[in-house]
């Protein structure tokens, strides 16, 4: 998974759930979802996640600005 800077194209961030692995499994991942919580005004802070799951059972719930 990769972030982009909409304006700029430039990659923000990469995300590999294989990383470390000492062999790569091939496995097509196209689910991935956005989630937000309500706003910072409501609850003092503004908590935002990218989630993806693997194959293998695994959730992954990113920080999209990290």
């Amino acid at each position: 998974m990769i972030a982009l800077d909409p304006d700029t194209g430039r990659e923000v961030w990469t995300f590999d759930p294989q990383a470390g692995k000492p062999v790569r499994e091939f496995n097509a991942h196209r689910g991935v979802t956005y989630w937000e919580a309500a706003p910072a005004s409501e609850r003092g802070t503004c908590d935002r996640r990218v989630l993806t799951g693997t194959v293998d059972g695994r959730l992954f719930a990113l920080d999209p600005e990290t």
